[in-house]
């Protein structure tokens, strides 16, 4: 979108540590998809003599996941819970949704956290090879519905970049580390409308039948894509 919005980043100052609204930017553990099958899960053994626990990995399918097996209360893991090792990056993220409603009912309640969707840069690293420069084009296009693209900017400071909605997670509060930046109010709104496109486009048959956004976007997209030899 970068023909229609100039401007995509605001630079927060202020008591901005004390904010936690949609559009603004945080680091925080972003958690890779499971992929593996079986995958690692942590087991552990009591030893009634010693009291105590001792804990090994050990690989599980879903075979692992339906039996009981004994409470750890270190843990504080019941008899039909696991503790999955799952690889997790702190990496950038943008807040997606309000704070969540506070309720409690016996002796459960909810707890302080946000929806957030993980930002990954395109270049490369000592250990990361970078993504290259006819996908980072494709991105930009709107091309994938899972991807929003991101340009860089000089000031305030940002790299090239894309949000994933495949990697969208909830991030308990206390893990959302404050960055100084925030999306302008029409990117954010783009950001939205393209989410929404990604849940319910192949659902709604007519693109006459989205938000106005949405179908721009898409008659943008379609614009893009012919100009990438994509489509005829």
């Amino acid at each position: 979108m970068l023909d229609f919005i100039n401007k995509y980043y605001i630079q927060l100052t202020g008591i901005y540590q004390k904010w936690y609204q949609p559009g603004q930017l945080f680091d925080a553990p972003s958690l890779f998809l499971i992929t593996d099958k079986p995958m690692p899960i942590l087991s552990s053994k009591y030893d009634s003599k010693a009291c105590n626990y001792s804990y090994e990995v050990v690989m599980c399918d879903e075979s692992g996941f339906n039996t009981q097996q004994t409470p750890v209360y270190p843990l504080k893991m019941k008899s039909d819970e696991r503790v999955a090792l799952v690889k997790s990056k702190m990496r950038p993220v943008v807040i997606l949704s309000q704070a969540a409603d506070c309720w409690k009912d016996k002796t459960r309640q909810g707890d302080d956290c946000f929806l957030v969707a993980p930002i990954y840069s395109f270049g490369g690293g000592q250990e990361k090879i970078g993504y290259s420069a006819d996908f980072a084009e494709r991105v930009k296009s709107y091309v994938y519905n899972t991807f929003f693209y991101l340009p860089e900017s000089a000031s305030p400071f940002f790299k090239e970049s894309f949000i994933r909605f495949d990697r969208i997670q909830v991030i308990h509060k206390p893990w959302l580390l404050h960055k100084t930046l925030k999306l302008e109010v029409d990117v954010l709104d783009c950001l939205y409308a393209w989410l929404y496109c990604y849940l319910v486009w192949g659902v709604v048959k007519k693109i006459n039948d989205l938000p106005p956004m949405c179908s721009f976007i898409l008659e943008y997209r379609e614009e893009k894509m012919k100009a990438l030899g994509l489509i005829s």
